[in-house]
């Protein structure tokens, strides 16, 4: 999964580092870590298009309805899964029916939801990779 691109969007410093630690060790090698969602749609309006976007839904200069959109108005082919701490059932239900990938609520404990990430971006990169 070398080719695989994966950019992930999260303000805290410890969960970004972390999260980029267990991909990397998990095969997946193609990391860039950024800590705004203003940062990541200037990257990929630059022409930096990952495969995959991970994000938290916390971003305090945009709602994470408006980044999913404006992220899919730049490139719908970009899979958006969101890993976050809010479990709200009805924020995941309208992300998805927008067109995010995947929601994923993480707990207080540090490696939780991490290896559901995995698992659904291995399972994710089986998918895509299945029908070139």
């Amino acid at each position: 999964m070398k080719n695989v691109s994966i950019f992930i969007v999260e303000r805290n410093p410890v969960w970004g580092n972390l999260l980029k630690y267990r991909l990397s060790s998990g095969k997946f090698t193609n990391i860039r870590l950024l800590h705004t969602a203003q940062e990541a749609l200037m990257q990929i309006s630059g022409q930096v298009i990952p495969h995959f976007l991970i994000a938290g839904a916390d971003d305090p200069s945009m709602n994470c309805m408006e980044f999913l959109t404006r992220i899919k108005k730049l490139n719908p082919y970009i899979k958006v899964l969101f890993f976050t701490a809010q479990a709200d059932s009805l924020l995941a239900e309208d992300l998805l029916a927008a067109g995010a990938t995947d929601y994923i609520v993480r707990s207080g404990k540090q490696d939780a939801g991490i290896t559901e990430l995995i698992k659904n971006l291995t399972w994710l990169c089986r998918e895509e990779y299945q029908y070139r």
